[in-house]
C-alpha cells in the first residue's frame, strides 16, 4: 500500500476527524 495514495482517495475532513479521535483517544490513555 502507498500512503499517498491512500491519503488521496480519503476526504479532507476524513483526515480531520481521524486526527481528532487519535488526540482525545491519547489523552484519554494518558
Amino acid at each position: 500500500m502507498d500512503l499517498s495514495s491512500l491519503l488521496s482517495q480519503v476526504p479532507q475532513d476524513t483526515l480531520l476527524v481521524l486526527l481528532a479521535y487519535t488526540v482525545l483517544g491519547g489523552l484519554y490513555l494518558v
